[in-house]
């Protein structure tokens, strides 16, 4: 799970691994107790925790092994950073042709490896790009042309091409994600603060454009652009 406080992250862990025939939500002790055994691997991406909420997670899962994906080194014990770098241009190139949903036109290549190298082969944004590029009905040539140029700040040029192409719903619907800044917000409460009675199908939409992140049950978070 994305964004969620360390008391969400931690119901989250208990209802993956424990089943029962309603939903139950333990005490902190109870939890501490039912999770302290666990062996399993947590994935945290971006939690949008600072180190003391970290270690309390780290603590009530004293057994598990964990893997932080955060955008700064967060020093804590026993742990071990690995930096990790963009795609070489291959796997860049194919990554962003996957998010077109095509295959690339023979004029396209050179534009597609030219926006790659833009982008640092970052994964996430070649998928805004290639979502902006799909639903726009766009050449990769014409977008090269708009942000390859930009060396300076590419991403600047990336965030310009992905706001134009959002639909009034969508930019509402993203607005009032933004609002609430972390994540496990419910379909239902963004639904109220966008008036857009549909936002369950809008935010699944932004979530294959890479714009928003979760589901119905856990909550959504926004991603940055």
């Amino acid at each position: 799970p994305a964004g969620l406080p360390v008391e969400d992250v931690l119901q989250f862990a208990f209802d993956a691994c424990f089943e029962r025939s309603r939903r139950v939500k333990p005490t902190p002790e109870e939890l501490r107790r039912y999770l302290g055994d666990l062996r399993i691997l947590v994935i945290l991406d971006d939690p949008d925790l600072d180190r003391q909420q970290t270690e309390r997670i780290l603590d009530a899962l004293p057994c598990s092994v964990f893997a932080l994906g955060v955008a700064e080194p967060m020093l804590l014990p026993g742990d071990t950073a690995i930096t990790l770098n963009g795609l070489e241009r291959e796997g860049a190139v194919a990554l962003l042709e996957q998010a077109v949903g095509r295959p690339l036109d023979p004029g396209e290549h050179e534009a597609a490896e030219r926006l790659a190298d833009g982008l640092h082969g970052i994964p996430l944004q070649l998928l805004q790009l290639g979502a902006v590029v799909r639903d726009r009905g766009l050449s990769l040539t014409t977008v090269a042309d708009d942000i390859a140029p930009t060396v300076d700040d590419p991403q600047s040029a990336l965030q310009e091409a992905v706001t134009e192409s959002l639909g009034t719903r969508e930019r509402s619907v993203l607005v009032a994600l933004a609002a609430f800044g972390g994540g496990g917000v419910g379909t239902g409460l963004l639904a109220k603060y966008a008036s857009e009675p549909d936002a369950g199908t809008i935010l699944r939409r932004l979530a294959g454009r890479g714009l928003a992140r979760g589901d119905d049950l856990t909550g959504w978070s926004p991603v940055d652009l």
